[in-house]
């Protein structure tokens, strides 16, 4: 009977070590998820606020030539 009651505890606590990893491992691909999105995003920041001073230096260049020498040629998608 000792025996039994021994190896019933044994395994119990194997299962419960088992549900441990298993809990482990979930927590490290959600972090792992996580630090993605937040390189994506931190990536796609910087190439937003790099470009977009250059657009508005642009569009400051057009409206302040009175002539429209630094405007680019905009064409009609309506046609004539």
């Amino acid at each position: 009977m000792r025996a039994a009651r021994v190896a019933r505890r044994r395994e119990g606590s194997v299962h419960a070590m088992r549900g441990q990893r298993e809990e482990g491992v979930t927590t490290v691909g959600y972090a792992l998820v996580v630090a993605i999105v937040a390189l994506l995003l931190v990536t796609g920041f910087v190439l937003l606020f790099n470009s977009v001073p250059t657009r508005f230096e642009r569009t400051s260049d057009c409206v302040s030539a009175p002539d429209g020498t630094g405007c680019p040629m905009v064409t009609s998608a309506t046609g004539p």
